[in-house]
């Protein structure tokens, strides 16, 4: 597996008008593609925290976006995600926070293996 950094021109999208509007760094953790013309990504956002919600509302009323799940990290806070594609080797990241700053532990590799039945997800 190569791990490849990529700096692309983005087109006219939610990203780049929340960017032009708050001083916020917006980094992609994951991204994938989701149903016919849709994608799903996971995002890591810095700001200070009077200014986030702010941030999350424009996200939320942008034409572009049909949902925002918030999960916020408190102080002593864990979060252990997946990172990868839904069908490819995936790392296991553990992300912590600890007196106000953001660490993260890579945990190894490991697949997805969908949920399949009546609670499956839609592939």
């Amino acid at each position: 597996m190569m791990e490849v950094i990529l700096k692309i021109r983005m087109p006219d999208n939610w990203v780049k008008d929340i960017t032009k509007k708050f001083p916020t760094q917006i980094k992609f953790l994951e991204c994938m593609p989701y149903g016919d013309s849709g994608g799903r990504g996971l995002i890591e956002m810095e700001d200070k925290e009077e200014g986030m919600n702010e941030i999350i509302e424009e996200i939320k009323k942008h034409p572009d976006v049909c949902r925002v799940d918030i999960s916020p990290l408190k102080n002593g806070g864990v979060l252990v995600i997946p990172v990868g594609g839904m069908y490819l080797y995936q790392t296991l990241v553990r992300v912590r926070k600890k007196d106000g700053q953001i660490l993260e532990e890579n945990l190894g590799g490991v697949a997805f293996v969908p949920l399949t039945g009546r609670y499956g997800q839609r592939l």
